[in-house]
């Protein structure tokens, strides 16, 4: 083989590992915008997510002094004696009322 020809295969090589460096690097690049896409959703839903369970909290805690509510009502109205005055509204219902 010829100088010539070992020139132009090398330069073949090293042309095919440049575009595949090129190549390799234009998928990190997208990989790595995809990941801070990504990483802002997930950010995000967590931040909705804590709303949310704080939302279910509130309402859990309403829903249990409602209950507790409508029990001591239920047990003043089979008990009721004329005179005597129906069971308070819890302060944390009267809004809800």
């Amino acid at each position: 083989m010829n100088p010539d020809a070992i020139n132009v295969i090398g330069a073949v090589i090293i042309a095919a590992l440049g575009t595949w460096q090129a190549i390799a690097t234009v998928r990190v690049k997208a990989t790595e915008g995809r990941t801070e896409d990504l990483e802002n959703r997930v950010e995000d839903l967590e931040a909705r997510v804590k709303a949310v369970e704080a939302e279910r909290d509130k309402f859990r805690s309403l829903f249990r002094s409602a209950v507790r509510y409508i029990r001591t009502w239920m047990n003043w109205g089979m008990l009721n004696a004329p005179g005597v005055p129906q069971p308070p509204l819890p302060p944390e219902l009267v809004d809800e009322v």
